[in-house]
C-alpha cells in the first residue's frame, strides 16, 4: 500500500474514532507531528506503532495494510438518517454490510435552518466519500423536510454538489417504515426531539401533525422540556407552588429560569428538548406537575395515531421509533394505553439508520433479502462506527 493511501485510511479511521490528533499522538506516545506526516503520506509507520495503532482503532494489520482498490467488490450505497439531534450517514454493500459509518449534529432544516443543513450534509458526505468507493445511490431521510419547499433545496444542493451521484430525498418517516419486513402499508410515528405521524398505503405518505416545533410537536421531547421550563416559569411568576420538576430544572439551568431567559432562547431547540428527562425524573419520584406534564403530551401524540388509524385506510399496525420509543418505557406505556383497540404497536429494535439503508436499496430497484441484509447490518454496524 503507498503511503498516501494509508495515511488517508489511518485518518479516516482516527476521525471516526473521535481521536484529534493530539489525543491519538498521546495514546501511542509520540509527537502529534508524527502522525500528521503519517496521514499526510510523508513517512510510513513502522511494527511497533502499526500494532499500537490497530489496537486503538479497532482494526487488524492485515485489515490496516490491505489494498482496498485490489480487493474490492459488490456495489456501495450511502444512506443518510437526519434528525432533530443528529444525523448518521452510513457507507454499506447492497447485501447490508456497513463499511463505515459517521455522526453529526441536527440536519432539520426547521431547526438549524437550510445553510447549516447543506453544511451537514455535506461534510457527511465528504467523509464517506473520502473512502474512494463510489455509491450506485445515495439516499437522505431527513427531518423537517416535507415542510414547505424543504425536500427541494435539499436535492438541489446535493445535486449541484455532487453531480455524478443519483440522489433520493424524502421524510425521514421513510427511515422508520423500513425498520420492519412487512411494510406495505402501516402508521409510523417518530417520538424524538420532534414528532410525527404519518399513514402509508404502500405508495403515498398521509402526514397527520409534526408541522414544526412552532405549530405541533405533541410527545415530543421538545413539547415535553418546553412544559418543563413554563412550569419553572409559572413557579417563579408565583402562580404555582414549588414542585421537583422546578428544582430538578433549575438545577440543570444552575439558578432561577428567570435568570437564564437568554441562554434558553439562545440555545434553541435541542437545549429546551434536553429538559425532556427530567419530567420523568421527577414522575418517577411522585411529581404530579410532572406526571400532568407527560400525559397531556402524550394524550396528544395518541389523538394523532388514532385519527389515523380511523381514516381506514393504512391498516392496524403501528410503528414506532425515535428516542422516547426506544429509550421511555413510561411514555410508551401512556401512549399504548391511549390508542384506539385493534392498532397493534411495533417498536422495532434496529436503528433508523438501517430503514434508511433499506430504502436506498430499494429506490435502486436491487432485490433484497431482509433477514440475510439484517444479519449482515448487525454484524458489521458496530465495528464501524
Amino acid at each position: 500500500m503507498e503511503p498516501k493511501d494509508l495515511g488517508l485510511k489511518i485518518k479516516n479511521l482516527r476521525i471516526t474514532k473521535r481521536f484529534t490528533q493530539e489525543e491519538f499522538a498521546d495514546l501511542l506516545i509520540i509527537a502529534p507531528q508524527t502522525v500528521s506526516k503519517w496521514e499526510r503520506g510523508i513517512s510510513y509507520p513502522n511494527i511497533f506503532y502499526l500494532q499500537k495503532m490497530c489496537k486503538l482503532l479497532g482494526v487488524s494489520i492485515l485489515e490496516l495494510l490491505e489494498d482496498e482498490s485490489e480487493t474490492d467488490d459488490g456495489d456501495y450505497y450511502i444512506a443518510i438518517d437526519g434528525g432533530g439531534t443528529k444525523t448518521e450517514f452510513v457507507l454499506f454493500k447492497a447485501d447490508g454490510t456497513v463499511v463505515m459509518s459517521a455522526v453529526y449534529g441536527t440536519s432539520n432544516p426547521n431547526s438549524t435552518g437550510m445553510e447549516n443543513t447543506c453544511a451537514i450534509l455535506k461534510e457527511g458526505l465528504d467523509y464517506l466519500l473520502g473512502f474512494k468507493k463510489t455509491p450506485k445511490r445515495i439516499f437522505a431521510g431527513i427531518s423537517g423536510s416535507m415542510i414547505g419547499n424543504n425536500k427541494e433545496l435539499i436535492r438541489s444542493f446535493l445535486k449541484k454538489t455532487y453531480p455524478s451521484y443519483k440522489f433520493n430525498v424524502d421524510s425521514d418517516i421513510k427511515n422508520t417504515i423500513g425498520l420492519v419486513r412487512e411494510n406495505k402499508k402501516c402508521i409510523a410515528a417518530i417520538i424524538g426531539t420532534g414528532s410525527v405521524v404519518f399513514g402509508w398505503d404502500g405508495e403515498s405518505l398521509k402526514r397527520v401533525g409534526g408541522w414544526g416545533y412552532l405549530m405541533d410537536d405533541a410527545g415530543s421531547g421538545y413539547d415535553i422540556g418546553r412544559e418543563v421550563l413554563l412550569a419553572a416559569y409559572s413557579y417563579a411568576d408565583g402562580l404555582t407552588p414549588i414542585s421537583e420538576v422546578v428544582r430538578l430544572a433549575e438545577i440543570k439551568l444552575g439558578g432561577h429560569v428567570t435568570e437564564n431567559s437568554d441562554k434558553i432562547y439562545s440555545s434553541g431547540k435541542s437545549f429546551i428538548a434536553s429538559f425532556c428527562p427530567i419530567a420523568f425524573e421527577a414522575m418517577a419520584v411522585g411529581d404530579k406537575l410532572a406526571e400532568q406534564i407527560i400525559t397531556k403530551s402524550a394524550t396528544r401524540f395518541a389523538e394523532l395515531i388514532n385519527h389515523t388509524y380511523r381514516l381506514g385506510e393504512y391498516g392496524n399496525r403501528l410503528i414506532i421509533s425515535g428516542g422516547l420509543a426506544t429509550h421511555n418505557i413510561v411514555m410508551v406505556k401512556i401512549i399504548k394505553n391511549l390508542l384506539d383497540t385493534g392498532i397493534t404497536v411495533e417498536f422495532p429494535e434496529l436503528p433508523p439508520v438501517f430503514g434508511a439503508m433499506r430504502t436506498c436499496i430499494e429506490l435502486d430497484n436491487a432485490r433484497l433479502q431482509f433477514e440475510v441484509f439484517e444479519d449482515n447490518f448487525k454484524k458489521s454496524y458496530h465495528s464501524a462506527k
